[in-house]
């Protein structure tokens, strides 16, 4: 499992994994918040659920302690984490930062340095299903035929 989840976050656009469990009321509303987030920031970043109680492991690598528990990766680093209910506009202003900072031409200390600056400025869910053949639930948003 924990491979499979390195192969998510190993990606060149950002993915926002939000670790939540099922019991907790704040997570049911983030993970409304997190369906408008997908539809702003399109296919510039992944967002992905992560049952706490299912995958304890991930969620304790991660220093996850309480929930929902926000995490911005891109390429494998961690570049922010948070933990509570966030607003649409804030998560959307930090995926589209983060997936343009990738399309920019910048140094990595500048990019670094921005990185750290930028989560200063901003406060911040992935259900498993449990069969095997379906590890994550990924938010993704349905654009309809002839749009």
């Amino acid at each position: 499992m924990s491979q499979k989840f390195q192969e998510l976050i190993n990606s060149e656009r950002p993915v926002l994994i939000d670790f939540f469990a099922t019991w907790c009321g704040p997570c049911k509303v983030q993970s409304s918040v997190l369906n408008t987030v997908k539809e702003n920031v399109g296919d510039l970043a992944r967002i992905v659920k992560i049952d706490v109680d299912q995958f304890p492991a991930i969620a304790a690598e991660y220093g996850v302690r309480g929930v929902p528990t926000l995490a911005v990766f891109q390429n494998g680093n961690l570049l922010w984490k948070e933990s509570g209910v966030h607003d649409v506009n804030t998560l959307t202003n930090l995926l589209q930062n983060f997936a343009n900072q990738t399309n920019s031409n910048t140094s990595k200390e500048s990019r670094s340095f921005r990185n750290r600056n930028f989560s200063r400025n901003f406060r911040s869910f992935s259900a498993f299903n449990s069969a095997d053949t379906i590890l994550f639930s990924v938010v993704e948003t349905k654009v309809p035929s002839g749009a």
